[in-house]
């Protein structure tokens, strides 16, 4: 989906985490290298950062916020964030990146141009919703 979306805008944001059984190498250099050997990303990925509890980093101490649910239970769950810093939508990590209910929600954010121009039509009869901005990750050094 980032090949797939990222001249619409889409940012693909990869959050390594060793809450989820010690799976994850002791750098964050490591964990990269890894998900770029192994996965072939070339998506930018955040510092290892805490998911769960007291050392939880506050992005995922926002999303407990917005519903249980949407917290991470497994490496690999995805988050969909709109433009003005909402979570739109979840998905499992038995979700791939590219199932059509991923694609679809995607497609909703981040239209083509020529549904983005039907939907601007649509959208000028709506009112601003409420801002909620998301914390940030701080990125490793390269």
């Amino acid at each position: 989906v980032w090949t797939q979306f990222r001249d619409r805008g889409l940012v693909v944001l990869g959050v390594p985490s060793d809450d989820f059984g010690g799976q994850e190498y002791d750098t964050s250099e490591k964990i990269k290298t890894f998900c770029e050997v192994n996965y072939g990303i070339d998506f930018p990925m955040t510092e290892a950062v805490g998911i769960r509890g007291d050392d939880a980093h506050p992005y995922y101490q926002w999303v407990a916020e917005q519903g249980v649910m949407k917290s991470p239970r497994w490496n690999f769950h995805k988050h969909l964030i709109d433009r003005d810093g909402n979570l739109v939508e979840w998905f499992a990590s038995t979700t791939p990146p590219n199932s059509p209910k991923v694609i679809r929600a995607i497609e909703d954010v981040r239209p083509s141009p020529m549904r983005k121009q039907a939907r601007l039509k649509q959208d000028r009869s709506r009112s601003g919703g409420e801002n909620r901005p998301v914390p940030g990750f701080r990125l490793p050094r390269q």
